[in-house]
This record gives C-alpha cells, structure tokens and sequence, in this order.
C-alpha cells in the first residue's frame, strides 16, 4: 500500500499486517531493509526525507523518524535501523 501519492514527493509504503498492531517485542531490535530504485538521468539523487516513519502508541501519537543518506540511483542499498527512541 503506497501511502504518499504524488511524483514529486517521497514515496511511503504501510508495512504488510503482520507487523502491525503491539509491537512491544521489537524494541532493542533492528529493522533492516534493502532498497533499490532507478531513475532517468534529469531527475536526480533521491531524496533526503526521513526513509522510515514509526508511528506507535496508544492513540498511534508517537512518531519516530529516521534519517539515512540518500540513495544511489542503481544501487542496492541494505539499511539496520535500532528500534529505540
């Protein structure tokens, strides 16, 4: 499920279900993750918006972003995120 629409921001995808819900568990772990994308030569370097956008809580209030370089166009990129605030 992409979440952002337009072509000229950043894309965002919901993770799949089973990773939705209490995730009490997951902290002290890691998130990893590959991304892979190409792009014509007049659009240029993605972007440097947040990759990963955590929202938690009771009423979902909490965001935790996470920065990383942005990518190379053509190039697997492998990322581990810490889950901690």
């Amino acid at each position: 499920d992409r979440v952002t629409p337009g072509l000229s921001e950043p894309y965002y995808w919901k993770l799949p279900e089973q990773f939705t819900g209490s995730m009490i568990t997951a902290y002290g772990g890691q998130l990893k993750y590959a991304a892979y994308y190409e792009a014509r030569d007049e659009t240029g370097p993605s972007s440097y918006e947040p990759q990963v956008i955590i929202k938690g809580g009771p009423n979902r209030n909490v965001v935790i972003t996470r920065h990383i370089p942005g990518l190379q166009i053509g190039q697997l990129t492998r990322h581990e995120i810490d889950m901690t605030e």
